[in-house]
């Protein structure tokens, strides 16, 4: 990312937010207990270490739409905090399901203190998401207050959903490509939409344009789902921190495979027959994407969406005299190669 002053004035910001917002409802609580959430979310017992916390792309987009609108940045803190909690939330779920033993270099919450308190630090992280929701008050009318609420609480469902039907498709023989898009606009569309839709609510847009905003987030999370199921194969190890080609692994149907399997004959016949993949398996079956040109079409694909995106993000926010940022912020996550 382009290392903008409002950029790390955003940033240093969440950090305090969360930081102050963990610790008014923890500090009575088992030290233990907010140490297990404060992991989650990158602290080094010093603060915040940004190797750890993760990219916060989905907190700063809310702040950046905010700001793009001519809205007070800083009275959106509480919902970029509660969204970046949900985000954790949902990782920490996400990685004993898939029983993912490293995230961001280090050790899953469950590895580390065991399932049954991963599950508590997960509900916990909602939780505290919905409490940092209410601290809109403090600067909003109670109709704004209740809207970004139910906004939120609508997008954790079908995030929900979406990682549901992620799970169903492992097993399920005959999901198409329009089966993996639904299964996105959930996973990952439905918190790049609340992003856009907070973002525009607390900068005073009027009901009835928020959708705009939500489609136009939505379309931004398919694009990027898209480009990390790239990265799920495709990515630089050292720059992922997980084992590349982790997601055919773990026979993950995601794009690339998606495509290879409606398309390649060769690709579906081997995956039918082999219900788990060893690491020649693996290269075979990479090789085979890339002989039938999947890497290039997945990023021709990426390309599409993202153009489509731009076009409708220029004309949305044409006019804006603080709209650079955003579009910097934006083209840095589809430069990423991790």
């Amino acid at each position: 990312m382009v290392e903008t002053q409002l950029l790390k004035d955003c940033w240093r910001a969440l950090d305090e937010e969360l930081d102050c917002g963990i610790a008014r409802f923890t500090e009575r609580c088992e030290p233990a207990f907010g140490k297990m959430i404060r992991y989650q979310l990158g602290w080094n017992g010093n603060g915040f270490d940004p190797a750890r916390t993760g990219k916060r792309i989905r907190p700063l987009l809310l702040l950046f739409v905010t700001h793009a609108l001519e809205g007070e940045w800083r009275k959106a803190l509480p919902a970029a905090a509660a969204v970046e909690l949900v985000h954790n939330f949902s990782l920490v779920h996400d990685d004993i399901q898939d029983k993912s033993e490293t995230r961001r270099g280090s050790d899953t919450v469950w590895v580390k203190w065991g399932i049954a308190q991963a599950i508590n630090t997960g509900d916990a992280m909602l939780t505290l998401a919905n409490l940092e929701m209410a601290l809109l008050e403090n600067s909003q009318e109670p109709s704004i207050v209740m809207a970004a609420v139910r906004s939120l609480n609508k997008a954790t469902f079908d995030l929900t959903v979406g990682q549901y039907l992620d799970l169903a498709h492992e097993k399920a023989e005959d999901v198409t490509m329009a089966d993996y898009f639904e299964m996105v606009k959930g996973k990952t569309g439905a918190l790049f939409a609340v992003c856009f839709r907070l973002g525009a609510l607390i900068a005073g847009k009027k009901p009835t344009e928020l959708i705009k905003y939500s489609d136009l987030g939505e379309k931004f999370g398919l694009a990027f789902q898209i480009q990390d199921d790239y990265l799920g194969i495709w990515g630089q190890h050292g720059f992922t921190g997980k084992t590349v080609t982790g997601d055919l692994l773990n026979r993950k149907k995601t794009f690339p495979v998606h495509y290879a399997l409606e398309n390649l004959p060769k690709a579906r016949d081997y995956w039918v027959k082999h219900e788990t993949f060893t690491v020649k398996d693996l290269e075979w079956f990479k090789n085979c994407l890339e002989n039938g040109a999947v890497d290039k079409i997945t990023l021709a694909e990426i390309g599409r969406i993202y153009a489509d995106s731009t076009a409708q993000l220029s004309f949305l926010f044409q006019g804006s005299k603080s709209a650079s940022e955003l579009f910097q912020l934006l083209n840095s996550l589809f430069e990423r190669n991790r």
